[in-house]
């Protein structure tokens, strides 16, 4: 049974310094905070999901997140999938700068099935522009909804609510300081000691780990004219 938001400040207070209304507020507030610094030092299983209802427009390239895909408490990308039956491809991620050095104008290509995608802040760009309506697999992860009433439970699995408790005690506990400069400030780092293991967020997304091997149109997601595809010579 999962963990519920009162049990969560409960169990924080039994660590608090004080009882009083401010630090009740106080640890509900750091509860939230704590699950949110643990969903930024390491993305758990709990917090992966496949979204399978988003589509692509004809002709349409960029798609904003919240406004063209319904993508909930977006955290990072880790895969994109385009279905279209048994032509079915998973999408290359580009960093946004190869994007714009190889291909500054997208029109060139013309309208296809995408191939690539990258994302610009808030915004998810397939490449080449899409020649019609495809739906969109997108495995991903999300922030951790915030709790609000007692009833609420955490997404996290029983195996972490002592470090949510611990990280949430300690930054309570940093209010009682008379000099708090001097607490820690760093709560990534303590969320990593309370873990501990150490966490480097970016070699987490397989879609953006480059390994150097020759292109091969055989095991690629690449059809048809693939010499035209603007990143063939890239590390793929």
């Amino acid at each position: 049974m999962a963990t519920t938001y009162k049990q969560l400040y409960q169990k924080v207070l039994l660590r608090c310094r004080g009882l009083d209304a401010r630090t009740l507020l106080l640890a509900k507030e750091s509860v939230n905070d704590a699950q949110r610094v643990l969903a930024r030092v390491q993305d758990f299983d709990e917090l992966k999901t496949w979204n399978t209802t988003q589509t692509t427009t004809r002709s349409k390239k960029d798609y904003v997140v919240g406004v063209d895909w319904d993508l909930i408490r977006l955290k990072d990308i880790i895969t994109i999938k385009l279905m279209d039956g048994a032509n079915s491809r998973k999408l290359l991620y580009r960093p946004p700068r190869e994007i714009d050095e190889v291909l500054p104008y997208p029109s060139t290509l013309g309208e296809q099935k995408p191939s690539f995608y990258t994302v610009r802040g808030n915004t998810i760009e397939l490449l080449p522009i899409p020649d019609a309506a495809y739906s969109v697999y997108i495995y991903h992860t999300q922030w951790p909804a915030d709790l609000s009433n007692d009833s609420d439970q955490t997404v996290f699995s029983d195996d972490l609510i002592d470090v949510i408790v611990s990280l949430a005690a300690d930054m309570v506990n940093s209010f009682y300081e008379k000099d708090i400069q001097s607490t820690r400030s760093d709560w990534a780092k303590r969320a990593k000691e309370l873990l501990g293991i150490a966490v480097k967020e970016d070699t987490t997304h397989p879609d953006r780990k480059f390994f150097a091997r020759p292109f091969d149109p055989g095991t690629t997601t690449y059809t048809g004219e693939y010499w035209k595809q603007p990143f063939v010579d890239k590390v793929v």
